[in-house]
């Protein structure tokens, strides 16, 4: 799989960077705590992701101030948002157990704890390898599987995306390997523009993720994985953009 085709999307659209110098206003806006602009950028991405599922890379999808379009982009997002709480909150029972047994290893290792100390660490690291990584991953597979249908319905699917996660957790953590280390010279760069590089780097990262993450959907269903039905956002399709397949295509 090509880990960074999305900076091939990027590279071909003559729009890039107003679209990301949109983006990074957006972040801006929200980092500020307007919220309403992180659901727009949300909304953003899903729109992304459904365009390369369906085989639409020859740009990327429309990013202008306008706020009718900026309204269903936000209404997505936020259904995508609420799916990542509510995976989140689900996520917190392995995380509290994991994360309190470790420190009340050093707790007790400051105590010379002996057993009780190497055992509370032998079950916290038990619980954070066993329990929170497959986990985190069913919850990557949920959140793409919502930006793509743009439904929440199907984001907490639960079975579908360990499914998904169980068929392709190789290639989810070799892809995030190499987008981790993309996106960290990248925000480094970034800071170093006098910080403000930062929020032009941000856009470009999650360009990067959501569209890595629609061609580990296509991978999926090439290989008999389960499909949902892509949803699309007409406005979200730039002039001169290729039509592509139609959203049942995968």
């Amino acid at each position: 799989m090509n880990y960074l085709s999305g900076l091939e999307l990027i590279r071909r659209d003559p729009d890039a960077p107003k679209k990301i110098a949109t983006g990074a206003a957006l972040l801006l806006a929200a980092f500020c705590t307007v919220h309403f602009t992180t659901f727009v950028f949300l909304g953003y991405l899903s729109a992304l992701t459904q365009r390369t599922a369906r085989g639409q890379e020859d740009l990327l999808p429309r990013m202008d101030v306008d706020f009718d379009y900026f309204i269903k982009l936000a209404g997505a997002g936020f259904r995508v948002f609420l799916v990542q709480l509510v995976w989140q909150f689900a996520l917190m029972p392995f995380f509290f157990v994991g994360a309190g047994c470790i420190v009340g290893c050093g707790a007790l290792g400051m105590n010379d704890g002996g057993i009780a100390s190497a055992l509370l660490m032998g079950v916290g690291s038990l619980v954070m390898v066993v329990c929170m990584i497959p986990f985190s991953l069913g919850m990557v597979c949920a959140t793409i599987r919502a930006r793509l249908s743009n439904d929440i319905r199907t984001g907490l699917q639960v079975g579908a995306a360990f499914r998904m996660a169980k068929a392709m957790w190789k290639e989810m953590l070799l892809g995030g390997l190499v987008l981790g280390l993309v996106s960290l010279g990248l925000t480094l760069a970034g800071t170093l523009a006098c910080f403000i590089g930062v929020f032009f780097a941000a856009p470009v990262i999650m360009i990067l993720g959501s569209n890595y993450s629609a061609h580990l959907y296509r991978e999926y269903v090439a290989r008999g994985g389960e499909a949902v039905s892509v949803a699309h956002l007409p406005e979200a399709d730039p002039p001169g953009s290729s039509v592509g397949p139609r959203p049942q295509a995968f």
